[in-house]
């Protein structure tokens, strides 16, 4: 029977399926961050606790940070610490631990356990002899204390490739170098935010385009399925004062009718964001992944098959310091176990050993017609590539 409260009787409310259906999807919804109080409490807490020591403690903050944030947290947060006068110094045998050490207020060393290949158990050995014999006063001296088991030889060879001797041997680079840059990149991921120095132009001379018209041509030959050739693919553009090279994944419909990259309307998102960065159409090489017509709503793997080598050549003639890639094909084409959507790590930059240049992460400008918002993205990926070639 129903329960009496008040000397009311409490009614059972009634819904139809379709109410039903619409209140359990705000239930649902309301899931996904909603959370009780005293969560809320627990994080406000936290985040003040945070903010303090940020504020008064920054050096303690970062090294703290630095020690439990993810290898991709990293380079945000090393970004962040620059702007509070915050910096890195590189394994030193005389001062890292297994620790990020506090040097003073404003530096941090990074510790030896960071550099691939070496564990806390190494790092705490070559402290401990350090401790024992005072500070090593040569690479040799390093050598002749601490090598063995623990700390061999392909251990000591990464130390020296970042430079941790750098500081005992004088006749070496300092550490700092950017002649170190692409060592420390490879052994000390995600903190390291310099970028490797390409220093070279790329190549625009009139035997170069020469050659990039023969590349063309034979792409154009290129036999489809049924043995007949593809027909004329899109042209690239190559403006008067090109300097980076930017790839989309493919043409799009107005490119298609066009025959030509760039030449369309659909252009004004990059034609924008190369203003922003003070470039322009001319300091570009724009081509794509496959030049022709795509057979479904992505670029398939068997046109990539079909047609990448061509990319490769243009590559190989031009030279490239920098490449902008703008699609996530384009980027899983030169990095095949790239995570997530290209628009999420726009204007990070991946060093190509094999090319020998700055892959700028970017994506497809397709992706401002539902999101214009992402004008500010691609704004930031032109940006960085602007900074590389200048």
């Amino acid at each position: 029977m129903p329960k009496i409260v008040s000397k009311r009787l409490i009614k059972p409310q009634t819904f139809d399926e379709k109410c039903a259906g619409e209140l359990f999807d705000k239930i649902e919804g309301f899931a996904g961050y909603g959370f009780n109080l005293s969560h809320s409490v627990e994080y406000a807490l936290i985040s003040y606790q945070s903010m303090w020591l940020k504020t008064y403690y920054p050096v303690e903050f970062y090294a703290a940070a630095l020690t439990l944030m993810d290898e991709d947290k990293l380079p945000g947060l090393i970004a962040d610490a620059g702007k509070f006068g915050v910096e890195l110094q590189m394994p030193n045998v005389n001062n890292s631990t297994h620790r990020f050490e506090i040097l003073n207020d404003t530096t941090l060393s990074i510790p030896f356990s960071r550099v691939k290949g070496l564990t806390e158990k190494t790092a705490l050995e070559i402290v401990a002899e350090r401790n024992k014999g005072g500070k090593f006063k040569s690479k040799d001296d390093f050598e002749a204390r601490v090598r063995g088991r623990t700390v061999h030889s392909g251990k000591i060879e990464a130390l020296n490739r970042v430079g941790a001797f750098a500081g005992v041997e004088p006749a070496q680079e300092a550490a700092n170098s950017p002649g170190r840059i692409l060592a420390q990149r490879e052994l000390i991921p995600g903190l390291i935010s310099a970028n490797v120095p390409v220093n070279r132009d790329m190549n625009t001379d009139k035997p170069t385009k020469v050659e990039l018209l023969k590349v063309i041509a034979e792409y154009r030959s290129a036999h489809g399925p049924g043995g007949d050739s593809d027909g004329v693919p899109v042209s690239t553009v190559m403006g008067k004062t090109a300097r980076m090279m930017v790839i989309f994944d493919a043409p799009n419909k107005q490119e298609e009718e066009s025959g030509k990259m760039t030449a369309t309307q659909s252009f004004g998102p990059v034609s924008d964001a190369l203003a922003a960065s003070g470039l322009s159409r001319n300091d570009g090489y724009f081509t794509a992944l496959i030049k022709r017509p795509k057979e479904g709503k992505q670029v398939s793997a068997e046109e990539i098959s079909k047609y990448g080598k061509y990319l490769l050549k243009e590559i190989e003639l031009l030279k490239p310091p920098v490449i902008v890639m703008l699609g996530s094909q384009t980027v899983r084409y030169f990095y095949p176990d790239f995570k997530g959507k290209a628009s999420d790590f726009a204007g990070k930059v991946m060093y190509n050993k094999d090319l020998d240049a700055n892959m700028v992460v970017g994506f497809s400008p397709g992706e401002l017609y539902y999101a214009p918002e992402k004008q500010v993205d691609l704004n930031h990926v032109f940006e960085v590539a602007a900074n590389l070639t200048s």
